[in-house]
């Protein structure tokens, strides 16, 4: 199947490319106000909006105004609210697993640098204080090549708040106190100011959770500071500071549970960026970031291990304004990660890259084409293409659609001994290739009315080299590739305002996957899920909303 789902692709490519070239020639403009035309296609935060709408990607944004209206307390919570994307939290990791569309190789991005652990490709987003996050941008495979490589399963890029006006004296205090099911509490404070051109922000958490199972509980704290000089965001120089500690129980497998298995985790971070306007022509933007984590961790056996990990980075871009409706945006990479664990010993990775990416608006229409090319120390050279093209039907309709290929090497954790409380249940595998992924998706996003959205999209992934885990009899897991794998689906949403004070949002994604070696289903891919939301507003400011979520079984 997934042959006639590459030709139908082509065909369309062909197709669209042969009505540009037309509109192209014959100079075809559409003067209509309410016609879905990309005016500006750089994205930057304020242009966000024009992006979402008209441009080929798939993108959701949640801001903090909404989350803060739903009630969330935590990024997760909010995440998990979100379609087709899911928040697993691992016992026994270094943090989360992130799930779009039923593929775990997610790439998190604050103000678009990794935050991903080296080591397993898991994010802990309890390092992001809930309180400084301005608003989240989740991209949908296939991704854009300038958002990072490895992000086969898609990018969600977390926007930290900045100053709000320009050349203004302001201060800000915020203090939030929050408690829960399962001995949930914490606190936060943030403290921010604004004195004309230099903006300051500090926060700090603290949290405590009993968890839900013996040896889950859970102690941590945060503290970040984050320093800005200028006026104009596309003019301006930063800097990030962030600490994260954290004690936790690592319960492990159900089956075989692991209750005195304990972990220490520290992780510092430190960013600088340097944004500079180039006069008329566009904005150079370049960050330079390191991280390091520090685990100590006493398995069940009673053995104690220690895993020190750091990476670091250099990230430029160069973002052109539009020129006749052209668009574009070149940058090059450099980043390096390492690893040094007690059993599997010391590891290094070296990864260049570069990437070029062309839009380009007709009426109408809007087209892009990117390439990326990621060079792996261990690994070797890989290219990563990626082209999409939407068109505006009328005023309330568009459709898009997307085709891309994604090389991801394995993790260090893949490759090595694994390194969480739970180190006696899973072994590494040296010999693990590659996986190589070619994904296609069509999107249609109608507005029947003012107050009501339709939207469904059709994916499919073909995967070869797929990584996962198979079960010994000794109950230790380790990784292996299967050779041909497919994931493919149909996620679709309704949201209606059915009065101003009543409002339902209905997503359901149907995923069918298959392991062309045993013809069996992936694991950890459920068939169905369904999340329904009620919201209903009161008066003076109350808001009541019901979520109800099912899973079938993976």
């Amino acid at each position: 199947m997934w042959i006639f789902i590459r030709l139908f692709g082509i065909c369309l490519c062909i197709f669209f490319s042969q009505v540009l070239v037309v509109q192209a020639q014959d100079g075809l403009v559409n003067d209509k106000k309410d016609d879905m035309v990309i005016d500006q296609i750089v994205v930057t935060s304020d242009r966000m909006q024009d992006y979402v709408e008209n441009h080929p990607e798939a993108v959701q944004v949640l801001d903090m105004e909404e989350m803060e209206r739903s009630g969330y307390m935590a990024l997760g919570d909010a995440l998990n609210s979100l379609s087709g994307l899911e928040v697993k939290e691992n016992s026994g990791s270094l943090g989360s697993r992130v799930i779009i569309r039923g593929n775990s190789d997610v790439l998190v991005l604050v103000d678009g640098r990794p935050l991903n652990s080296s080591q397993t490709g898991y994010v802990d987003l309890n390092t992001v204080p809930f309180a400084s996050i301005k608003k989240v941008e989740v991209f949908k495979p296939p991704v854009p090549v300038w958002l990072g490589g490895g992000a086969a399963g898609g990018v969600i890029n977390i926007i930290i708040k900045g100053p709000v006006k320009k050349n203004i004296q302001k201060k800000e205090h915020q203090t939030r106190i929050t408690g829960g099911s399962y001995g949930l509490a914490s606190a936060n404070y943030a403290y921010s100011a604004q004195m004309e051109k230099n903006y300051l922000r500090s926060g700090i958490t603290v949290k405590h959770v009993d968890g839900k199972r013996p040896n889950s509980d859970r102690d941590a704290a945060n503290l970040n500071l984050k320093w800005r000089y200028g006026a104009d965001a596309n003019n301006a120089t930063s800097c990030n500071y962030k600490l994260y500690y954290k004690e936790k129980g690592s319960s492990g497998p159900e089956d075989n549970e692991t209750p005195d298995a304990r972990q220490r985790y520290v992780r510092t971070s430190l960013d600088f960026d340097q944004n500079v306007l180039l006069s008329y022509m566009g904005v150079f933007k370049a960050k330079v970031f390191g991280d390091y984590e520090s685990l100590k961790d006493k398995s069940q056996s009673g053995f104690t291990s220690r895993l020190n990990v750091y990476k670091a980075g250099v990230n430029t871009k160069i973002e052109l304004f539009p020129i006749h409706d052209w668009g574009i945006l070149a940058g090059i990479d450099l980043n390096q990660d390492g690893s040094d664990h007690t059993l599997s010993g010391w590891h290094r990775r070296d990864i260049i890259s570069g990437f070029l990416q062309f839009d380009r608006s007709w009426g109408k229409w809007t087209g892009t084409l990117g390439v990326r090319s990621d060079y792996y120390s261990d690994y070797g050279v890989y290219g990563n293409p990626k082209a999409g093209i939407s068109y505006g039907l009328n005023d309330s309709m568009v459709v898009r659609f997307n085709m891309g290929y994604k090389v991801v090497c394995p993790k260090f954790s893949q490759l090595y001994q694994t390194t969480h409380g739970s180190v006696d249940q899973v072994r590494g595998n040296k010999d693990l290739d590659p996986e190589r992924f070619w994904q296609n998706s069509i999107n249609m996003e109608c507005r029947i009315r003012k107050n009501s959205v339709m939207e469904c999209t059709f994916f499919r992934d073909d995967i070869r080299d797929y990584i996962t885990y198979v079960r010994g009899t000794d109950l230790v897991y380790s990784p292996v590739n299967i050779e041909k794998v497919y994931r493919q689906g149909v996620e679709a949403g309704w949201q209606e305002k059915w009065f101003s004070f009543f409002e339902t949002r209905v997503d359901y994604i149907f995923l069918n996957t298959e392991n062309r070696e045993n013809h069996k289903h992936l694991i950890y891919s459920p068939e169905h899920i369904i999340k329904f939301k009620v919201i209903n507003r009161f008066s003076k400011g109350m808001r009541f909303e019901t979520c109800i979520k099912y899973t079938s079984r993976a």
